[in-house]
């Protein structure tokens, strides 16, 4: 079972999953917020070390907050541009927030690999 299908499980009272675009992607990415929040900062160092706790992998993390650890040349390039959101334990996003948006409805679920 994917971490994917288990996001909705790591929210607690109070929570809420919000979902968010970065600069140079399509794909929408995940992470678990308090209600009313602002610091998105926290949630996603929060949301990731939920993961990692949970025994979410390297490829959960990405899938699900967009975030991965950069070798020595995407670090230069990352840096170069100077577009990118440090998170936690090497791990940063490859871009910039361009939106954030929680909904208490939202369901993170993986679709079915076939």
């Amino acid at each position: 079972m994917s971490m994917q299908c288990v996001l909705n499980d790591l929210v607690s009272d109070g929570e809420v999953l919000a979902e968010y675009a970065i600069s140079g992607s399509y794909i929408p990415y995940h992470c678990i917020i308090e209600r009313g929040s602002t610091d998105i900062a926290s949630a996603l160092e929060d949301t990731l070390h939920r993961i990692l706790d949970a025994g979410g992998s390297k490829e959960d993390i990405y899938e699900i907050l967009g975030a991965k650890i950069p070798n020595e040349e995407e670090w230069r390039e990352l840096q170069e541009f100077d577009e990118f959101i440090v998170i936690d334990l090497g791990y940063v996003i490859p871009g910039l927030i361009m939106s954030f948006h929680e909904d208490e409805e939202m369901k993170y679920y993986e679709e079915e690999k076939r």
